[in-house]
């Protein structure tokens, strides 16, 4: 059904939510979902109830002939969980990684990149504090200045964004699709494959250019 490619279908601000739905087959199954942003201290009143729209954009993959239609869906799953990193992930003999300490990709949700990574720095600040036989915060306040110089440039910059997600931005997204070296460079960022911090001026000029180039064409 999915054909050799695997195609994976990523639908932004899916049925008007901030926010976007995902179908990507996996070996046995095909996983599903919607997420939508939430800011705190904001008005919840545009508020959307993920149970319906989940059906909603179950209907609307099926029609697309983007799933069989007969496609079993089991129990619905779901959590909510923060963008934004603590800002301490050390104390006395304890270090946070990962979603513990809020390493989640902003824009995506994706967590999978920074947890590893920051489990790895993790590690090696353990290992050296055993070594000194000192587990105290001052000791391994070293580790939140590794993951900072690390990824937490991306973090800060990716997190900005996501206050486009209530912003009409139909002309961005548009432009993204009309150009494949312009979306390949945002997907890359997106799934960690590149850092936002380092792809960020390509990107602009990247944006900028495909710009100039419709309206020359237009003449």
């Amino acid at each position: 059904w999915f054909t050799e490619k695997r195609s994976v279908h990523i639908f932004l601000k899916i049925l008007g939510m901030r926010g976007y739905g995902w179908s990507f087959p996996k070996k046995d199954s095909v996983n599903i979902g919607v997420g939508e942003y939430q800011f705190l201290g904001r008005s919840n009143e545009d508020k959307k109830n993920l149970t319906d729209l989940h059906k909603s954009f179950l209907s609307l993959l099926k029609n697309q002939k983007i799933i069989p239609k007969d496609l079993k869906i089991k129990k619905l799953q779901g959590g909510g969980f923060l963008i934004w990193p603590l800002k301490k992930t050390y104390a006395d003999r304890v270090l946070l990684c990962g979603d513990a300490a809020g390493f989640v990709n902003p824009t995506t949700g994706e967590g999978i990149y920074n947890a590893m990574t920051s489990g790895e720095i993790a590690s090696g600040v353990i290992i050296n504090s055993l070594e000194k036989e000192d587990t105290s915060k001052n000791f391994l306040s070293k580790y939140q200045k590794i993951w900072k110089n690390d990824f937490g440039r991306d973090l800060k910059l990716l997190s900005r964004s996501t206050n486009r997600w209530g912003i009409e931005n139909e002309t961005f997204i548009k432009r993204i699709s009309q150009d494949n070296k312009l979306a390949e460079m945002c997907l890359d960022v997106m799934t960690g494959e590149k850092s936002i911090y380092q792809m960020r001026w390509k990107i602009a000029l990247k944006y900028i250019s495909s710009v100039l180039k419709e309206k020359i064409n237009r003449k």
